[in-house]
Order: C-alpha cells, then structure tokens, then sequence
C-alpha cells in the first residue's frame, strides 16, 4: 500500500500525551493524514510529554508541530483508521470510538506505556513503527 492511500488515520491512547503523539508524528511526518486523542474526559489540562518530543528528535529526527492533548469527544468522525493503543477503553466509550470510523470499527494495536517500563519511549517508538510498517505506512 502507498502510504498516501491510507486515508485519515485517528490514533487514540489513554491520556493523548505520549502514544498517540509517537504515532501521528510517525504519520505525519511519512506524509499520511493523521491526527490523535485521548479517552481522558475533555476538562483534563493535559500536555504532550517532552520525553517523547525528546525521542522522536534524538532517534528519529522528527520534530514536528503537533497540536496539544484532546479528548475523544472534542474529535468528530469520519477517520478511515481508528487504532487504540492501549486496552483500555471502557465499554461506556467503546461505541462512541468505533462511531469515529467510517466502517463503525477500530483496531488494538498494544504498545507499552512509555513512563511505565525502562527505556519505555524507545520501545514505544519501535512497537508503533513495526504496526505502521506492516500496514505499508513507513
């Protein structure tokens, strides 16, 4: 698949401040349509964590404006792609993701929590960028 067929791509974790930010800044940066969420409620003051800015810039070269943090329900629908990566959304949000899609479905990729495991951010990168590359994305 050429990277430019994958439509508009809308990656989802838990709080929109370092997972999701690591894949639209892979995308983005590959060219695709992407853009990115958080399942937190949309009063939550969140910011992008410099950890990942740090590591996509030192490993990867990327640096890239990337708009703050945003909850699912400041995103309206329409994605071609919706991935979640993480597990954890709750059933009372499942539908609300899958109505983001045009096909009324998302896809799980498990990518670790980055500030939970040592060298989190590089394995991160590695576990996202391995989703996109069998998809055709990079």
């Amino acid at each position: 698949m050429n990277s430019n067929d994958a439509g508009d791509i809308l990656f989802i974790c838990g709080r929109n401040s370092a997972r999701s930010k690591l894949a639209e800044a892979f995308a983005l940066s590959s060219g695709l349509s992407a853009s990115s969420c958080g399942l937190l409620p949309p009063s939550t003051s969140l910011k992008i964590s410099p950890h990942a800015l740090s590591t996509l810039l030192l490993l990867y070269n990327i640096s890239i404006p990337l708009p703050p943090p945003r909850s699912i329900y400041d995103v309206r629908g329409g994605f071609d792609h919706v991935i979640l990566l993480c597990d954890c959304v709750e059933s009372d949000d499942e539908n609300y993701v899958k109505g983001l899609s045009k096909s009324n479905t998302y896809s799980i990729w498990t990518v670790v929590k980055p500030s939970h495991t040592e060298n989190g951010f590089e394995i991160a990168c590695s576990q996202i960028r391995g989703e996109m590359e069998k998809l055709g994305w990079l």
